[in-house]
């Protein structure tokens, strides 16, 4: 079972609720990248669980509509031919459309959809965040690459400079 809050999404599974803010579950802290990519995998694989659930919750409540509706539909036809009314599928169809279990059935699946359409985008940007943290770390270990070739670039141009200073030192002292 799923709700969605504003900024929460809950989610029970065998009876175990979890609350998520869904803004804190894709934030990156590029500070800890490494708890980031750690995290990743589990937060993906609660919600691809979750997920798999919801499926399967929406598969079963399609075929209790089913079932529901049908036996709406046979109970429907057996008090009308016991009655001896005539009748026109359109009026059975209306009959069980009308019938408070089959309504309640059907806003069951719609439900279940509802939550596996949810936990599908969730688990879709899931797999973006995945994506993202791969760009992050390499856009990050390139700008540190850039950084420590400037600082040795600075540092060698440094050092000829000190070597050049020492050479000009000794030709003036004559010890060259």
């Amino acid at each position: 079972m799923i709700s969605v809050g504003d900024t929460t999404i809950s989610i029970i599974i065998d009876g175990k609720q979890r609350i998520f803010d869904i803004g804190k579950i894709f934030d990156i802290n590029e500070n800890d990248l490494t708890k980031e990519f750690t995290s990743q995998a589990t937060i993906y694989a609660y919600f691809a669980t979750a997920l798999a659930q919801a499926d399967y919750d929406a598969s079963v409540t399609s075929m209790v509509t089913e079932q529901t509706g049908a036996d709406a539909d046979q109970f429907y036809r057996a008090d009308l031919n016991k009655a001896g009314t005539k009748y026109t599928e359109g009026v059975i169809k209306s009959m069980v459309q009308q019938d408070e279990e089959y309504s309640g059935a059907v806003q069951a699946e719609l439900t279940a959809k509802y939550n596996a359409r949810v936990l599908k985008a969730i688990v879709s940007a899931m797999e973006m965040r995945a994506q993202m943290l791969i760009s992050v770390g390499s856009h990050i270990r390139h700008e540190l690459d850039m950084t420590g070739m400037n600082i040795r670039e600075r540092q060698f141009n440094k050092t000829v400079d000190d070597v050049k200073d020492t050479i000009r030192s000794r030709k003036s002292k004559g010890e060259v």
